[in-house]
């Protein structure tokens, strides 16, 4: 008998074949792949029409309003702020005294509370602008009611018109309300009491400045979901999609790889290869997008990069 030699195929010549077979296959198959490209580019296009229709014209790039700096701790007006906290635990009284007699901020404005409730309830109904609340010698959480705070997501919210950045620019609602101020100090008092040494005169001079922003902007948060929702979906499509090929392939091919000493990680390569350009290109479609609308002062890279990521791990 005649032995047959066979040639043993690495595993990176068996992926490129796979991937080159899956490429004929659909080139052939052209119906099927304009068919999956128009699924796919479906939620695209719902997002572009979603750009041009209702408020979306005030939402690409506006006019940036330049860093500036607002002041230094040592020229906060505390004119119409008033503080409140609890006397327990014991240290706090300790604390907001080194506080009143360190910071900017003069000792009548401190009002003393016998209860949390009762401190937070004054906060609300506008009678007290800050409240204190400590846990314990070392943690303590600043409150305000909420028209005095900006909301930490931006991109669900307003952002404000920060042109003229005295007024109407919400980020800047935590100098105009003294949150910096109030954080130095009681920092600087808990310091001073742990270690015995004074830091406030390091830290009273510590200037504040505005970054660089946009001067106006307006956020529809309807459209916003709507846009994110979107994004979601047409991966969620393209996945959908990628799993019934290979499913079907995997069936079809299982008896052939055998034959051909195939590796099964070879075929599953061949795939996610082909899709990774896929998600290549529908995470380029969408950075477009989201360039000037959502994310309007990211990098168009970073964005691009972050959808291929999201894309390839669905």
């Amino acid at each position: 008998m005649t032995e047959r030699n066979v040639t043993v195929t690495s595993l990176l010549q068996q992926t490129l074949a796979l991937l080159l077979k899956n490429v004929l296959l659909k080139w052939r198959r052209k119906w099927s792949t304009i068919s999956e490209w128009l699924q796919n580019l479906a939620f695209v296009l719902l997002m572009f029409i979603l750009i041009n229709v209702g408020e979306s014209n005030s939402l690409g790039r506006l006019e940036v309003s330049p860093a500036a700096k607002v002041g230094s701790l040592d020229e906060f007006d505390s004119s119409g702020f008033t503080v409140g906290y609890v006397h327990s635990p014991l240290s706090t009284r300790e604390i907001m005294k080194k506080v009143t007699g360190k910071s900017m901020i003069p000792a009548n404005i401190f009002k003393e509370y016998e209860g949390e409730k009762e401190m937070l309830e004054e906060t609300t109904n506008g009678n007290l602008t800050v409240a204190i609340v400590f846990e314990d010698s070392y943690h303590y959480h600043i409150r305000y009611h909420m028209s005095n705070i900006t909301l930490p997501n931006e991109y669900l919210s307003r952002i404000g018109n920060c042109y003229n950045w005295f007024n109407m620019c919400a980020p800047l609602n935590y100098w105009e309300n003294g949150f910096l101020l109030l954080q130095a100090s009681i920092d600087s008092a808990i310091i001073e009491i742990s270690t015995n040494r004074s830091v406030w005169h390091n830290m009273d001079s510590i200037g504040v400045i505005k970054m660089r922003s946009l001067s106006s902007t307006w956020r529809v948060n309807l459209h916003i979901g709507s846009f994110l929702l979107f994004i979601n979906l047409s991966f969620v499509s393209l996945m959908y999609l990628l799993c019934l090929y290979v499913s079907r392939e995997r069936r079809e091919m299982r008896e052939i790889m055998q034959m051909m000493r195939l590796r099964a990680l070879a075929f599953w390569l061949s795939w996610a290869l082909l899709y990774a350009v896929y998600v290549l290109i529908m995470a380029n479609l969408m950075t477009l997008l989201a360039d000037d609308y959502v994310f309007l002062r990211s990098s168009y890279g970073l964005i691009m990069l972050l959808f291929f990521l999201y894309g390839i791990s669905s």
